[in-house]
């Protein structure tokens, strides 16, 4: 006996969502369709309005709700320094540290050729805008310690390497492979207040 269509589609969607795979989708689809129909009605009347209010940010790319972004229109915070993240849960991670109070920028993504996520697709471009504009002496790459979040960075420091914006990362505490959202505050905190220039790492 197949499993219902309807099963099926639902299970689709979930299956996009990361670190999801095929069973895991099936078993979060059916227990949706478990749910009082009263909580299914409101949880798609909470996503209509996610999809409509929900947007990045002209000046960061943050997903925010409002018009105007809570952290770019923050004038006490260091205009000169952007902190570079690929994905807006990160911002809100660092954010729970209160070890940074500067601006930041969200890419969409690390870059990565086998998925199609070239430097113009995940942002650089407007990132390197920013930084021209914006006379920005300090880019932090804080992104994942995986392959293609260690190639992000260093690809950032080489297109800045003849400017006067130095480029740096968190400092060794975050272990290899380390995904951001998942570090603890305190030593994430600690990773960011003794960061150092990307490439100079083990000088």
């Amino acid at each position: 006996m197949e499993t219902s269509k309807s099963v099926k589609d639902i299970a689709e969607f979930f299956k996009k969502l990361p670190s999801v795979g095929s069973k895991s989708a099936y078993r979060m689809a059916y227990a949706a369709l478990s749910l009082p129909k009263s909580d299914l009605i409101a949880f798609e009347e909470v996503l209509n309005q996610a999809i409509q209010k929900v947007h990045r940010c002209l000046k960061c790319g943050l997903l925010i709700d409002d018009e105007e972004c809570p952290i770019c229109d923050d004038m006490t915070r260091d205009r000169k320094t952007v902190l570079v993240v690929t994905d807006s849960k990160d911002v809100y991670s660092i954010e729970s540290t209160d070890a940074y109070h500067g601006l930041y920028f969200v890419l969409r993504g690390s870059l990565s050729p086998a998925n199609h996520r070239t430097p113009s697709s995940i942002g650089l471009d407007a990132l390197m805008k920013k930084v021209k504009e914006e006379g920005i002496q300090e880019v932090i790459a804080v992104t994942n310690k995986d392959l293609e979040g260690e190639t992000t960075a260093l690809y950032i420091a080489n297109l800045l390497k003849n400017s006067s914006c130095k480029v740096t990362k968190p400092a060794q505490g975050l272990p290899s492979g380390a995904i951001i959202e998942y570090a603890d505050p305190l030593t994430m905190s600690e990773a960011i207040k003794g960061r150092v220039l990307v490439g100079k790492e083990n000088e």
